[in-house]
């Protein structure tokens, strides 16, 4: 394969390959959106092309970095299944484009820096989604949130029967998304991820499945994800929690004593954070943490 350094779209199907999807073993979709990412996404593909497991693919949609990322993305040209570089509206935008080209049966996202636990994680969530019901859509497994160092901060994620009914965040308990399996299915629509929400569209779209079959837990740690995601940057607090009070909205999700809690401190980080910006509001969140018996995020 010949690789055009001016190109802006590229992978092993554009060569000829590809990776026809069957049920027996079943073929897995990787996809990651990027932007600007190129310190973080080869530690992502690294980790992917480290599964022992070999019917994988992996799809990555980035919204016309500047930074260097197209380097590595030309880097590992003949590993990626396909790639593209162009402007685009946001991580659903780019969730979206990556939809379109999925062929594995079962797919999971991945953010650059994002990465599986460990080598076997692909082998064992095989055997689980060869053994759910046609009707299940999604199976998930735990996710280790993790700082710099890649040092564990909180292990997410627990057997449905624990979170049904639950709620945390704002809104009734979700599995966190780095441990997502969507059957093929529920993605290979026009647009599964409603690009009016800039946070909350991958729960939205969880939320939409949910109703339809329950979904299905594997004791296994999927992925490690890095602190500093939107879902956890200060910055974003009142984006968050609007968009987490019109996914409620929508679904007609009601527990308004945890809702006035999570608003209340969501309005708090944002006053913290506007009043010393960051080099006041993590140390700020740091000590809540460790009030609530948690580890902090961004300290040590």
């Amino acid at each position: 394969m010949n690789i055009d350094l001016r190109s802006k779209s590229g992978g092993k199907r554009l060569g000829g390959t590809s990776l026809l999807n069957s049920s027996k073993p079943p073929l897995f979709t990787v996809v990651t959106a990027v932007f600007n990412g190129a310190e973080r996404l080869e530690s992502t593909i690294l980790s992917v092309l480290s599964q022992g497991y070999i019917d994988v693919e992996h799809i990555i949609i980035d919204g016309g970095s500047t930074d260097g990322t197209l380097d590595i993305l030309r880097k590992y040209e003949r590993s990626i299944a396909y790639w593209v570089s162009e402007p685009d509206g946001g991580v659903y935008d780019a969730f979206n484009k990556a939809c379109r080209f999925i062929t594995g049966r079962w797919a999971i996202f991945l953010g650059a820096g994002d990465l599986f636990y460990e080598a076997s994680v692909l082998t064992s969530m095989a055997e689980v989604v060869q053994n759910v019901s046609l009707e299940t859509e999604i199976v998930y497994g735990k996710v280790c949130l993790s700082k710099s160092g890649q040092v564990p901060v909180e292990m997410f994620n627990s057997p449905w029967d624990q979170m049904r009914g639950r709620w945390s965040a704002g809104r009734p308990m979700l599995p966190h998304h780095q441990g997502v399996f969507h059957r093929d299915r529920i993605l290979l629509v026009e647009s599964p991820f409603d690009v009016t929400y800039k946070i909350a569209a991958d729960s939205k779209l969880l939320y939409s499945s949910i109703q339809r079959a329950q979904p299905i837990f594997s004791d296994t740690i999927v992925a490690s994800a890095s602190v500093g995601g939107v879902s956890t940057d200060v910055r974003y607090s009142m984006t968050t929690a609007r968009e987490v009070i019109r996914v409620n909205q929508e679904f007609g999700f009601t527990n308004y004593p945890h809702q006035c809690w999570f608003l209340s401190k969501a309005v708090l980080k944002a006053t913290i954070n506007g009043l010393g910006g960051e080099k006041l509001s993590k140390p700020c969140i740091d000590r809540y943490r460790r009030l609530t018996g948690r580890e902090r995020v961004w300290g040590r």
